[in-house]
């Protein structure tokens, strides 16, 4: 039975290209015998009742048993058509029914890549079916026949005049194949022809695709088209577009169009030329934005008639599209040449272009190598310009703009991009009057200063273009600035406090300052030496604009010390603020003691000091015997609460601040921190509490060591042999500790690694006698371990090796090996005598 290829292909394996001619393969008509064949049991029936089969008969025995036949050296036919031929026959006068499939291998995971409809084969005939419009996909391919009836008939492949591999077989049709003929190597052809591609090919195809490509890049699509019939070649007529650039490098490709196929055929490289041909600029030419003479040259290749172009300027975008910026000369004659008068807005945005031309309205084109105009000006510096400096800005003209008859004068402006549109906002004219340009000159070097009405920004840009002479000449030439930052320390200034003031906690006082740059909103904030203290209040909305203002503020409890200032601070822009002088602050209590940045640690004894304004002993008296609260911030957080104590150790005197103190020894179960304060409560009077400066605290574990004299990595000690272990403990004063014997080489040992406790709250004296039992391993992985489960301090000793204590000889053991030794020296010396 002979299938249409369409109902084959649709469902066979697709066809692998391949490029060489195979020695092996093998001409038309050639049959090709299975590799193997294997079915579900051989044939023991009786033929039609008479006769029985030979061995290696291949027979199925039911209802959706196989007969599988395999192909396995197929490489040298990929790509070939073929034609199944087989001999089916029952093997009684029942009739039996079957279906046909073909893989590349049934075994593997792989989908059926055909499957017939339902034959049947009747009685004891013998028939000859033939299958065509197989592919051969690569160098396997597997045909199943499947009993798709039930009954005592079986289907069966083989007979007395076939032997069993002959029953089926591949016969090769023809190998699949397209070859190109035009265009021929180094064919020439030009845009807006109309040429000839001519292709012939060998076996079945449904169709054509035909494409021009660039290695393996497909330039254009040219056509679709059906597979001519009855013919083995072809021909298409194309009209080249004049959209094609010129290169010499091109093919084409026809590919087969047949379901599953991947036969295709290449020409050899060929050139397509543009009739029109740029030749200027030249690759990375430069021109200058503002030139009045910029040369754009071309030719027209011979036997292209061209009339009048169009002229245009082109970039490529972020995705590589072409985009026109600008239409140069609709209708320029062609000559050859066109000066063009560059336009001074040009290089702004982007440098690089190229130039189009094009016989309009839509005839042959061509497109020059990318070039760059440079700009009319280019900003150099600022990169940050500091507040209220004269500052070195430098912009760089090019060649057009610094000629004798150039760009003569420029001005500039200050801008910020602003956050909610993303658009900068000018801010303020840095040059009322237009700043002279110096002939000849690249760089333009101007002076400036940031005035004090300017707010401070990360956002500032500057601005640069050509001031106006009357002629238009220059209109449009302009350039920005990357963004920089501008700072304005003096756009507040504070006229209170004044340097040295010493301010008093919970005492009123008037805070004032002049703003010379609008504000937003603002607050108040104290900081010591640069670093932030406490915001003194929340933002005062009503502070905006510019203008004198003031503000009654109330210092809250605070440690008594110099170095503190006021911060005005923007609510919009933190970097816009006024920072006052430097001024002195006087707590309701100064306590002087830890001081500031003092280091202290854990079992450290310390004395708690502070004194009492005298300006408040009246609310005090009688001062004696007054009691306070201490406690230990950390982060502003109580961290240790203390027993209340006498508040004075001194009788009050009217011309002395009472003094106060506490001895205290720090605990080890505190955290280490260098954000300790000491925050003190008096009893009766609450709101007169006080604060020390802020220090540092370290905590045992962070500050103490505990260092082996002994063992060491080289020590090895031996069981039953006494030692001394010894160490050295530096920092704290840890008195008891806990020693215990380690390995880590032991799946027996616990996850911390001991094995053995050594001593429990020892007196840590830096010894201990230690004799290692006999029934330690001899190893080389030991450690000794001291630690202080209270104050987390930890120390391990180096690897060291433990070994079994050999055995001393006793004085009759030694005669006899002394005795045996002689014996063997006597021996060999008698050996080497004979």
């Amino acid at each position: 039975r002979v299938f249409a290829m369409g109902q084959w292909n649709l469902a066979l394996f697709g066809v692998l290209i391949s490029c060489l001619f195979f020695s092996v393969l093998a001409a038309n008509g050639d049959d090709l015998r299975p590799t193997s064949c294997s079915a579900s049991s051989n044939c023991t029936q009786s033929f039609c009742g008479n006769a029985t089969f030979p061995s290696g008969y291949y027979c199925t025995s039911g209802l959706q048993t196989v007969i599988t036949c395999s192909w396995n050296n197929l490489g040298g036919y990929v790509n070939s058509r073929v034609t199944l031929r087989y001999r089916p026959w029952s093997t009684s006068s029942s009739p039996v029914s079957y279906i046909i499939k073909i893989s590349d291998n049934f075994t593997a995971p792989t989908t059926t890549m055909w499957t017939s409809t339902t034959y049947s084969v009747t009685q004891c005939s013998l028939v000859e079916e033939v299958i065509a419009g197989v592919f051969v996909n690569q160098s396997t391919l597997q045909v199943q026949f499947v009993q798709a009836s039930t009954g005592d008939a079986a289907l069966a492949l083989g007979h007395s005049s076939w032997a069993p591999l002959d029953s089926l077989r591949l016969v090769v049709a023809q190998q699949a194949s397209i070859t190109l003929a035009q265009p021929a190597l180094g064919t020439v052809w030009r845009c807006g022809e109309t040429q000839s591609i001519d292709w012939r090919w060998t076996g079945p195809h449904t169709s054509f695709n035909l494409s021009l490509i660039q290695g393996s890049t497909v330039i254009k699509l040219i056509t679709f088209m059906p597979t001519p019939a009855n013919v083995t070649e072809a021909s298409y007529l194309w009209d080249i577009p004049n959209d094609i650039p010129q290169a010499a490098n091109y093919r084409i490709r026809v590919a087969s169009g047949s379901p599953g196929s991947t036969v295709t055929g290449t020409s050899l490289f060929f050139q397509i030329q543009q009739c029109l041909s740029i030749t200027a600029p030249a690759l990375l030419a430069q021109a200058d934005a503002g030139e009045g003479h910029f040369s754009i040259t071309w030719t027209a290749l011979m036997g292209c008639s061209v009339d009048d172009l169009a002229i245009s300027l082109q970039f490529q975008d972020a995705n590589n599209d072409w985009q026109t910026e600008r239409v140069i000369n609709g209708s320029a004659p062609n000559k050859g040449q066109y000066l063009w008068a560059v336009p001074p807005s040009l290089g702004i945005d982007r440098t690089l272009y190229n130039i189009k031309i094009q016989e309009t309205p839509s005839g042959p084109w061509a497109r020059s190598s990318v070039f760059v105009i440079n700009p009319v000006m280019q900003w150099v510096t600022p990169s940050r310009v500091a507040a209220l400096n004269q500052t070195n800005v430098t912009v760089t003209l090019n060649g057009a703009a610094r000629a004798q008859s150039g760009l003569a004068a420029m001005t500039m402006r200050l801008y910020e991009n602003d956050t909610a549109t993303g658009g900068p906002v000018p801010v303020v004219d840095l040059s009322p009057t237009p700043i002279p340009v110096v002939s000849g000159r690249a760089a333009q070097t101007f002076r400036w200063t940031v005035p004090r009405t300017v707010r401070p920004t990360r956002r500032a840009l500057l601005w640069a273009g050509a001031s106006p002479d009357g002629s238009g000449a220059w209109t449009g030439a302009h350039a920005w600035s990357g963004h920089f930052q501008v700072t304005n320390d003096h756009c507040i200034d504070f006229t209170s406090p004044p340097a040295g003031a010493q301010l008093e906690s919970g005492t009123p006082y008037n805070v004032s300052w002049v703003a010379h740059c609008p504000l937003k909103g603002a607050y108040l904030a104290l900081y010591r030496e640069g670093s932030w203290v406490a915001n003194l209040t929340g933002v005062m909305a009503n502070l905006t604009g510019a203008g004198a203002s003031w503000y009654n503020l109330t210092l809250p409890s605070l440690p008594t010390g110099s170095a503190y200032a006021l911060h005005l601070v923007d609510s919009v822009n933190a970097d816009l603020r006024g920072i006052s002088p430097e001024v002195t602050v006087l707590g309701y209590m100064d306590v002087f003691s830890p001081a500031k940045g003092a280091q202290l640690q854990a079992q450290q004894t310390i004395t708690i000091q502070w004194r009492l304004r005298a300006s408040l002993l009246a609310a005090f008296q009688p001062a004696e015997g007054q009691l306070v609260a201490v406690e230990l911030l950390r982060d502003g957080v109580s961290a240790l609460s203390l027993d209340a104590t006498a508040l004075f150790s001194q009788p009050a005197q009217a011309a002395a601040d009472p003094v106060g103190q506490l001895v205290f020894t720090i605990p080890e179960n505190l955290t280490t921190s260098t954000r300790y304060q000491v925050h003190l409560t008096p009893a009766s009077h609450p709101q007169f509490d006080g604060y020390s400066s802020v220090f540092t605290l370290k905590m045992c574990k962070d500050v103490t060591t505990i260092q082996f004299r002994y063992p060491l990595m080289s020590t090895a000690l031996s069981t039953n042999q006494p030692t001394t272990l010894l160490w050295d403990t530096v920092g704290c004063i840890i008195p008891k500790v806990d020693i215990t014997l380690s390995r880590i080489f032991t799946s027996a040992s616990a996850s911390n690694g001991a094995i053995l406790t050594l001593a429990t709250r020892t007196p840590n004296n830096g010894t201990l006698a230690w004799t290692p039992p006999s029934t330690l391993t001899d190893a080389t992985d030991y450690s000794i371990t001291i630690a202080d489960a209270s104050s987390g301090v930890t120390g391990v000793s180096e690897f060291f090796a433990i070994r079994p204590l050999e055995p001393t000889p006793t004085p009759s053991e030694a005669g006899r090996t002394a005795a045996a030794s002689t014996g063997v020296m006597i021996l060999v010396a008698a050996l080497l005598l004979r």
